[in-house]
């Protein structure tokens, strides 16, 4: 109960919303503004619904370079996204991704090299 209590607390300021990236940041962007941003992986935008072309990854980079707060994008490392994030901060981690897998179909976990991209130095935050 103890921990219910915490993550109330700490969530009570936290604001979560359903809308497409260009509102959102639009709607909330401000110095006090924190972007998680997980968009479709590059190359893989068919596995997800509602669609997100090439020019969408171009208007997201587009629109975060220009923001007043900070976010941290998070990509796997092809060499498009690269570039487009190029002048920001970057952190890797190898990770295991392939949450839904199925064993029965010979599906396993594997290992990616996730970026995350950050328009502030993290470093400034220790």
């Amino acid at each position: 109960m103890a921990r219910l209590e915490t993550f109330e607390r700490r969530m009570s300021s936290v604001l979560l919303e359903c809308l497409d990236f260009p509102d959102a940041i639009s709607k909330y962007d401000g110095k006090d503004s924190f972007f998680f941003i997980d968009p479709p992986y590059f190359g893989k935008e068919k596995h997800y619904f509602g669609g997100f072309t090439k020019f969408d990854h171009m208007e997201l980079a587009r629109m975060l370079h220009i923001i007043e707060g900070r976010c941290l994008v998070t990509y796997y490392g092809d060499p498009f996204i690269l570039d487009l994030y190029s002048d920001f901060h970057v952190r890797t981690v190898n990770a295991r991704v392939g949450a839904v897998v199925k064993a029965e179909l010979g599906q396993a976990r594997r290992r990616e090299t996730e970026f995350f991209f950050m328009n502030y130095d993290p470093a400034s935050l220790e």
